[in-house]
């Protein structure tokens, strides 16, 4: 007897409530830098609305908050810098305090 497993593609995505989050800012991208990151548990995600930041932490040091986000479960691609796309994980900011 054969069993095969199927690979879940497209996971559900997550809300997690507010947590501890660093935000980094690397620039602006509309000048070829690299926008927004968030760190979480020492891995690096990619807001996918990046707009949610205001000018507040667009500053040459990282920025601890309480964030509350929809982790998207799945990669998503950017490109700053020398142009060639990169994926990273996603989230989706909902809230910051």
């Amino acid at each position: 007897m054969t069993i095969f497993g199927c690979k879940e593609e497209n996971p559900e995505p997550v809300i997690i409530d507010y947590r501890s989050v660093t935000v980094i800012w690397r620039g602006n991208p509309n000048l070829d830098l690299c926008g927004f990151f968030c760190k979480i548990d020492e891995i690096d995600y990619k807001p996918i609305n990046e707009e949610f930041f205001g000018s507040e932490f667009k500053i040459s040091r990282d920025t601890i908050v309480e964030m509350k986000y929809k982790d998207l479960k799945r990669d998503i691609s950017y490109s700053c810098g020398d142009g060639y796309p990169v994926n990273i994980k996603g989230i989706e900011v909902l809230d910051i305090r």
